[in-house]
């Protein structure tokens, strides 16, 4: 299994309890895009691994979704080349504090909401899976917890061990 993403997939290396990842690689850097993510793609489909997440967005939310559409494409398209049978997941981008969705204008409810619209066409479109982790990670009025993040878009360690939890119970089986 391979992690491709930002510092909140860094943080599910960082905060991961146990041997949970066993094997895993991550490929992963704080304000990471998916239109700096190439050369973490192509590690990813020359490793031989079956299984690759993808858990960018967070850093694009301003940028022109037609052009992100085309890398996140793309990307899927690299991953499939070495090994078509390779099973690819889009995670959701996460949600962002009430507070800095109040007080910014790029990190907002609903650019996260819309981009993870945008992520869920690709996914079926490409026929990938979607994991919804903006769901299991929001509040009752969409929102990360204020409780849960200092300053509105990364978590608590704690909080990782939610995000980590539905890694181990959402997922494609061959058998």
């Amino acid at each position: 299994t391979v992690f491709i993403g930002n510092s909140l997939v860094n943080g599910l290396s960082i905060y991961a309890y146990g041997d949970v990842f066993h094997g895993a690689a991550f490929y992963a850097e704080n304000s990471m895009t998916i239109i700096g993510a190439g050369d973490f793609v192509s590690r990813a489909a020359g490793s031989g691994c079956r299984k690759v997440y993808i858990g960018l967005g967070m850093n694009e939310l301003s940028y022109d979704k037609d052009a992100l559409r085309q890398y996140f494409t793309d990307a899927i398209a690299t991953l499939r080349e070495s090994d078509p049978d390779r099973i690819i997941y889009l995670m959701a981008v996460t949600p962002v504090s009430r507070h800095k969705s109040d007080t910014s204008s790029d990190f907002t409810k609903s650019r996260v909401q819309s981009f993870n619209e945008m992520l869920y066409s690709i996914a079926e479109d490409e026929g990938v899976w979607y994991l919804d982790s903006y769901t299991a990670l929001a509040d009752e009025d969409g929102y990360l917890p204020s409780d849960v993040t200092a300053d509105g878009v990364p978590f608590t360690p704690d909080y990782y061990k939610r995000r980590i939890e539905l890694l181990q119970t959402h997922y494609y089986t061959e058998d």
